[in-house]
């Protein structure tokens, strides 16, 4: 948790090595964290993900490890709120 929130703090690029829950093998992804939120007792990462190019949330307790932070840095889109991100969603699902 001490990296995610350095890199949030930061704006820094990580990849990590996650197990998305309909997956039989893990997957590695590199997101700019733009920050956490709880449902039902459960922590999520909500991060731009390079690899889908858009907004998604990983469930902190399906990371399997950081492998790296990067120096490559980003901003946070300034229409970016995580509140309103949430505001029409159900729970951490949205569409």
């Amino acid at each position: 948790l001490e990296q995610i929130i350095q890199a949030m703090e930061e704006r820094r690029m990580i990849i990590i090595t996650y197990h998305p829950e309909r997956s039989t093998e893990p997957v590695t992804y590199e997101i700019y964290v733009y920050g956490l939120s709880r449902n039902q007792n459960a922590f999520y990462i909500v991060a731009w993900s390079r690899d889908a190019g858009a907004i998604r949330h990983f469930k902190l307790n399906r990371l399997l490890k950081i492998e790296e932070i990067s120096d490559l840095r980003f901003e946070i889109p300034a229409d970016f709120n995580l509140a309103d991100h949430f505001k029409n969603s159900f729970g951490v699902y949205q569409g």
